[in-house]
């Protein structure tokens, strides 16, 4: 199957996973990008001949590429068939990554408000602004606008086993693939307009700016909270947030 002459994966859009300081990080931008807004599907084999043709770059940067994206948990490793996106299988699997990340999520909240230091608070102070001022025009903008967020929330709560836990978790969670599981999802214009809506609303719960405020006001109940309904509202199980979380 081709999409197209990646070789240009330097010149794609790209979603960045991490510091861009090697062809082989800039390959695995690209690849989660195109994983991202569905180009690539659930559970898809990916073929490292085509990609090296694709990429025009060596087996040994896609080789490496691949690792990458299997520390993010975007790609997995079969020793029989080969490497794949990452597959969901119903909306039961779903649902169990959901409060994962939603109990993982909402202990980083509560913990940047205890561990936060002025340099987390600037950053956070300063993502939160980037969502509220930001006009995002294809998905991939939006979700990197929506992890950068999250990873300083991620940093601040200065736990590493939650952080690398909640890698996993960013892109199943997020992918176009995914979103037909909550919800029939909706089309890329309404995505986007719905975030610009959301951060324009300090109080929305689908938006960032209620986070953001309760970790700076150091109000930890309201940082946990916010952060359960935030994520269980724009995924549509809000009941969960009283049933499983006791909010």
């Amino acid at each position: 199957m081709s999409h197209g002459t990646a070789a240009n994966a330097t010149a794609t859009e790209v979603i960045e996973l991490g510091p861009r300081s090697s062809m082989a990080q800039r390959v695995a931008d690209a690849l989660a990008a195109k994983i991202l807004d569905g180009t690539y599907k659930l559970g898809e084999r990916l073929i490292e001949a085509d990609l090296i043709k694709q990429l025009d770059v060596s087996n040994s940067v896609v080789r490496e590429a691949f690792l990458i994206l299997q520390g993010q948990g975007i790609v997995v490793a079969d020793p029989y068939r080969g490497r794949r996106v990452f597959n969901i299988a119903n909306k039961d699997e779903y649902v169990e990554m959901l409060i994962n990340r939603v109990a993982l999520e909402s202990l980083s909240a509560s913990l940047a408000v205890q561990r936060l230091d002025p340099e987390s608070e600037q950053k956070i102070s300063q993502a939160a602004a980037r969502c509220r001022s930001a006009t995002p025009t294809t998905y991939v903008q939006q979700i990197q606008l929506e992890l950068d967020f999250h990873k300083t929330i991620w940093a601040a709560a200065k736990n590493d086993w939650a952080f690398k836990q909640l890698n996993q978790f960013f892109f199943p969670s997020f992918s176009l693939s995914t979103k037909n599981y909550p919800a029939p999802a909706l089309d890329t214009e309404s995505i986007l307009r719905t975030f610009v809506e959301n951060e324009a609303a300090p109080d929305h719960w689908q938006g960032h700016q209620r986070i953001a405020r309760a970790i700076l006001n150091r109000d930890a109940a309201e940082a946990r909270k916010s952060m359960i309904f935030h994520i269980l509202a724009a995924s549509n199980f809000g009941d969960l947030g009283g049933e499983i979380f006791g909010v």
